[in-house]
């Protein structure tokens, strides 16, 4: 029920003996991601294994059996040399809730009771009927108030997903949430002593997540409705193609910085094509431009007006060629994707076509290995 690429596998260095870490594993719209990292009694840490998996049904349809998914893990380890079989994963979007709640600072510590009766004060639900989790995104010891996160699932939603993961013949170490997973993997990539602001862009099918970070510090995370399937249709319908024909011309051509001279099957220069699809998709992204710069202003007042030096941009549609390009021309401020030398060992740019899917599951696999959580 799935194809299998296998991206990378370990060096085993018999000289120095390093510790594996957890499985991380996202199960994203379109495919499993898996990434186990290990370390050494010194600190030094590099990749073990890597996979990605392309469904072949869909995301709940492979979910819903958890003979593919035993079918998966055993095809993956084959593919990398993965070790155990404890695991660190997320739950779905649509079974997972998140939404800041403000309270009143107590001590400059947090308090979680009084995050729990405010909670409920704002849904109809009974809180007792979830699982619940938090994490401050802003607090201040000498504030009147904080900000924290709140996720929170169904029990019934919770214990499924377990159990569907236990049959499969592996052990949920930790469910974790995607921003959190998304900071830790910026400060391993950055160092400790990362300061910067940083907009960090997860796109999805049909929305997106904006997570802002201040060096280690969550200062926000908003889902945008604004995901790869609205560009989609926003391109088949200007050019009067089908949805599947729009994608193809994105990935073949790419969206922006294109200068090649080859010709089309069309008879058309490549480059014009890139152009048109530019123009064509330019409005569109100008809807995210402006909740970008909504970002930039309270990441502004939140660090008494240091800027963000860096947007990284994650998932579907960082995966077209030329979005970074486009992102960087509208914005006026660096867009990149994640580089991943420092853990995974190998020279910058290696794999770099692989980075905007796999970062999830590398802040997923660096789950108590790193002094972040």
């Amino acid at each position: 029920m799935f194809t299998l690429t296998n991206v990378f596998e370990g060096i085993n260095d018999a000289r120095v003996k390093f510790q594996p870490g957890p499985i991380g594993i996202e199960f994203s719209c379109e495919k499993v991601h898996m990434v186990q990292l290990e370390k050494s009694a010194t600190g030094d840490m590099r990749l073990r294994a890597l996979a990605t998996m392309q469904y072949e049904s869909g995301r709940d349809e492979f979910l819903a059996s958890h003979q593919e998914l035993k079918r998966m893990i055993k095809s993956a380890r084959k593919a990398g040399p993965f070790s155990g079989n404890k695991i660190v994963t997320t739950m779905q979007a649509g079974d997972l809730r998140m939404l800041p709640v403000s309270y009143g600072a107590v001590n400059g510590k947090h308090h979680a009771p009084q995050i729990l009766k405010l909670l409920q004060s704002r849904i109809e639900e009974n809180i007792s009927d979830y699982v619940i989790d938090y994490i401050p995104i802003r607090s201040n010891a000498n504030a009147d108030e904080c900000v924290a996160l709140v996720a929170m699932a169904k029990h019934d939603k919770v214990i499924s997903y377990l159990e569907t993961i236990r049959r499969a013949g592996l052990e949920v170490e930790a469910i974790d949430i995607s921003p959190a997973a998304i900071n830790r993997m910026i400060s391993a990539t950055h160092g400790h002593e990362y300061n910067d602001n940083v907009l960090v862009i997860n796109f999805g099918l049909n929305s997106c997540f904006m997570t802002l970070l201040s060096g280690r510090r969550l200062l926000l995370d908003q889902e945008l409705a604004f995901g790869q399937a609205e560009i989609i249709a926003q391109t088949s319908q200007s050019l009067d193609i089908t949805d599947s024909a729009a994608l193809e011309l994105i990935n073949t051509y790419g969206l922006s910085g294109t200068d090649s001279q080859s010709i089309s099957s069309s008879g058309l220069m490549a480059s014009d094509i890139t152009q048109t699809l530019e123009e064509v998709i330019k409005p569109k992204f100008m809807q995210l431009v402006s909740e970008i710069n909504r970002a930039l202003i309270y990441a502004a007042a939140e660090t008494r007006g240091e800027p963000v030096k860096q947007v990284y941009i994650l998932g579907s549609v960082a995966r077209w060629s030329g979005a970074d390009v486009l992102l960087k021309k509208l914005t006026k401020i660096e867009v990149c994707f994640p580089s991943f030398e420092k853990l995974f060992g190998y020279p910058d740019g290696a794999g770099k076509a692989t980075a905007p899917e796999i970062a999830v599951a590398t802040g997923l696999a660096l789950r108590g290995m790193i002094n972040n959580d």
